[in-house]
């Protein structure tokens, strides 16, 4: 990741609104600006974005995201895994090879293909609320 200068003010100001494990959009880019701690000082990093695109079938052209995507919609997909009961460590808008399991975890449950791949029926499924895990685990 390439750090971006910013103001002190500025980056001050978006930890202080709570912003700061949250991805915001860089006008104008394909990127987006993660702020990050270090020796007391607050960076702003600036992240390229990488979607998948699903590339056969009825959801061809529409979003198919895999390992190796990042960005605020791979942010939402994995905040979407946590609500779920899917996803219990930290959220870096990357998704990897947790967040692939987490996928496949929850596609077998509701009896998808569990193929790690979230395509729109996927993420559709993880934004409805009967899917979502209470305290004890149970759906």
């Amino acid at each position: 990741m390439k750090t971006q200068p910013v103001s002190n003010f500025l980056a001050s100001l978006i930890v202080s609104l709570g912003l700061s494990n949250f991805p915001l959009l860089a006008p104008n880019t394909l990127a987006f600006v993660v702020p990050s701690q270090s020796e007391n000082q607050t960076n702003l990093q600036l992240a390229q974005v990488n979607y998948s695109r699903c590339t056969s079938g009825p959801n061809r052209g529409s979003y198919c995201f895999r390992r190796g995507n990042r960005g605020p919609l791979i942010y939402e997909l994995i905040e979407d895994l946590r609500r779920a009961g899917y996803y219990n460590v930290g959220n870096d808008s990357y998704y990897g090879p947790v967040a692939e399991r987490a996928v496949r975890d929850f596609q077998r449950d509701v009896g998808l293909t569990p193929d790690g791949i979230a395509g729109p029926q996927t993420r559709n499924l993880l934004k409805d609320s009967r899917y979502w895990r209470d305290r004890d685990g149970q759906v």
